[in-house]
């Protein structure tokens, strides 16, 4: 749902007069349920990793710990990710639709902080919510077979075709985790330059991969 009188196209802080969003899956129902009652949520959390195996890449799914959050708002344009406060790790960060499971409305209610504003939790750059107000300066090398895998990060990010056929990639970003994500899919066709911390977290996440195949 939409309020008419919302510019940033994002839903209120306050519901006021509402229009509906083409599509509202029961989840999404949910959460703006929660969002109009100022209502507290939990739900269990589950997160893909693909296995690399040959050209295929299944996917084997890993179990979180429940996550307690009073969702703030929703990003309507998308309707894939939800702004909320995270009691657990006591922080406010977007959560994916398509990662939540058993979602259970609470009891307990919440108020809204004055200052939020839905704004600041969107990558311009990237065009998608983010989970971190870190900036990375990013670097990949992709191989010339990438095909598919190829897209654009930034319109500010930096191109070139080196002398073997790769292509060197270079862009900031504080959504490191999408990065993370799009570079687990590609699998060896991508090369972490940078930042160490991507490599680190690339090489934990093939890791866990490895314990769990």
């Amino acid at each position: 749902m939409i309020p008419l009188d919302d510019p940033t196209g994002f839903f209120p802080s306050s519901p006021l007069i509402l229009t509906p969003v083409p599509i509202l899956r029961p989840v999404v129902a949910q959460i703006i349920t929660a969002i109009e009652n100022r209502q507290t949520v939990s739900f269990h959390w589950v997160s893909g990793l693909p296995m690399f195996i040959g050209i295929v890449q299944p996917m084997i799914f890993i179990s979180h710990p429940v996550k307690t959050v009073d969702p703030y708002a929703i990003y309507p344009d998308d309707n894939s990710y939800f702004i909320g406060y995270w009691h657990e790790k006591k922080e406010v960060l977007a959560f994916s639709f398509s990662e939540i499971k058993e979602l259970e409305l609470k009891l307990d209610h919440f108020t809204i902080p004055s200052d939020f504003n839905a704004e600041v939790y969107f990558d311009r750059h990237m065009h998608e919510f983010t989970s971190s107000f870190t900036s990375y300066t990013v670097e990949l090398l992709l191989d010339k077979e990438v095909g598919g895998c190829a897209r654009q990060w930034s319109r500010t990010e930096v191109v070139k075709e080196c002398s073997d056929g790769s292509i060197y990639v270079k862009f900031a970003t504080n959504e490191i985790l999408k990065v993370l994500d799009w570079i687990l899919i590609c699998g060896n066709t991508v090369k972490v330059v940078g930042p160490a911390v991507l490599v680190k977290m690339v090489q934990n996440k093939m890791n866990e991969v490895e314990m769990h195949g």
